[in-house]
């Protein structure tokens, strides 16, 4: 499960010690897509879906994904004109709702339609049943909020992690060498997600999630929960 409610306020001060000046990054991508989102209408319209291109493009090179390759700006669009169907079903969902499940079908064909997003020297690879999860993570973090981004830090906290109440791990992830998942693999991450993200307040005194880092999504406050912990295992 997620940490308790004491741990997870102290990855979050020492996050914010580390980044006095906020989400530079992720922020204002958040702060745009819930500005036109707020209006009913989505950022993967024909109107916005090129601007939607042009940010995600910038926000998974500030978010270290350039090493394997970003997109272009053409090819971001392609991608996403090609989930859009999907996205605009799922856009506002919120983990801990109970709901993730429901829609399972979307985020499956969201994640499979995602490759090529980074990892493009390969776009062919990249596009098979079995892709990179850090690439296409991030890029659900900036558009949808609702997953953390499972890079290698994020990844290996949550192997090293116990927090009862048990299970004490996701599903699938179950080496830190394995980067590569399925579609239907990250679905059921999600919805496990969604489960831990539900219960957490029935041992933490009713507070929600949303509380901790209030106006972000909780798969953002997961991803810096788990970003700033510590390097070796521990039980909360």
């Amino acid at each position: 499960m997620l940490p308790n409610i004491k741990t997870c306020q102290q990855k979050i001060k020492e996050w914010k010690q580390n980044n006095p000046s906020g989400s530079p990054f992720f922020g204002p991508f958040w702060n745009w897509k819930s500005s036109v989102e707020i209006t009913g209408a989505s950022i993967l319209d024909e109107g916005r879906i090129g601007e939607a291109a042009c940010r995600l493009r910038k926000f998974l090179i500030s978010w270290d994904m350039n090493r394997t390759g970003v997109a272009s700006v053409p090819d971001m669009r392609e991608i996403l004109m090609g989930i859009r169907p999907s996205y605009n079903r799922i856009r506002r969902l919120e983990l801990g709702k109970g709901l993730i499940p429901k829609y399972t079908n979307d985020i499956v064909e969201i994640y499979r339609g995602l490759g090529g997003v980074t990892n493009n020297s390969n776009r062919r690879l990249a596009e098979k049943s079995d892709s990179s999860l850090t690439g296409k993570s991030k890029a659900l973090l900036a558009i949808w909020g609702q997953t953390p981004g499972f890079d290698s830090i994020v990844k290996s906290r949550f192997l090293d992690w116990r927090h009862d109440p048990l299970p004490g791990q996701l599903p699938h992830l179950t080496r830190r060498s394995d980067y590569r998942y399925s579609p239907n693999q990250y679905s059921d991450i999600v919805s496990e997600l969604d489960r831990w993200v539900a219960v957490w307040p029935q041992y933490n005194g009713g507070k929600n999630l949303n509380s901790l880092i209030p106006q972000h999504p909780p798969g953002y406050i997961i991803d810096r929960i788990y970003f700033w912990g510590p390097r070796k295992p521990q039980n909360s």
